[in-house]
């Protein structure tokens, strides 16, 4: 250990070369600064070292914290793939709407060319659309006397789209609330090799 008189001859030694350094110019300056560094190396590392643990500790905090956000955080580019599919993830989509030009009410089918395939359908083929008022279900089969489904041969979805006239199901019966759009319960699709059966999704569902 250091007696008091060898640190204060140190100190005194410092101050000594420190005038003399600043007295000679820039360079001399330079020399006295990493004399000093190398002098007190065992300090600096210490200091360093206690910087150092703590901005990592901070980061690692920092990192844990952000780690726990991600579950409530949502993607905006998978909102906006699904907007480009039609503005709709479900596999089949019925929508009612009224066109201007005909004055008249449509009804749409929207089906995935995946749920096509498997009752052997594809745009361009021909589907009948069914309907049971006791269950509320809808049935898509194939039918050589059916609505033509439109769409590329390419594209990921096929189109059934026809008028509405007297006897025909519909979403809603007041023009005003149009248009209108209800997507598949999926809990109550059922899919045989010659039919899509399913029921429509209920307000709050």
């Amino acid at each position: 250990m250091r007696t008091p008189s060898l640190i204060h001859a140190s100190v005194v030694t410092f101050m000594d070369f420190l005038l003399c350094a600043i007295s000679r110019g820039v360079e001399c300056f330079c020399v006295y600064v990493i004399f000093l560094i190398i002098a007190f190396r065992g300090w600096l590392a210490i200091c360093c070292g206690v910087l150092i643990d703590r901005w990592c500790g901070s980061r690692i905090e920092v990192c844990d914290r952000m780690e726990g956000f991600d579950v409530a955080f949502k993607s905006q580019m998978e909102s906006t793939k699904v907007s480009s599919r039609r503005g709709s993830a479900s596999p089949l989509t019925v929508s009612q709407s009224y066109k201007q030009s005909t004055k008249a009410e449509e009804l749409s089918f929207r089906i995935s060319a995946k749920l096509l395939a498997d009752i052997g359908l594809k745009n361009g083929d021909k589907a009948d659309v069914l309907f049971d008022d006791e269950t509320s279900r809808w049935m898509i089969r194939p039918s050589q006397d059916g609505f033509t489904i439109s769409g590329k041969a390419e594209a990921p979805t096929g189109l059934i789209r026809y008028t509405l006239k007297v006897g025909h199901a519909r979403l809603t019966n007041k023009r005003a609330d149009l248009p209108v759009k209800k997507e598949c319960d999926i809990d109550t699709l059922s899919i045989s090799e010659r039919s899509i059966i399913f029921a429509l999704q209920q307000e709050g569902a």
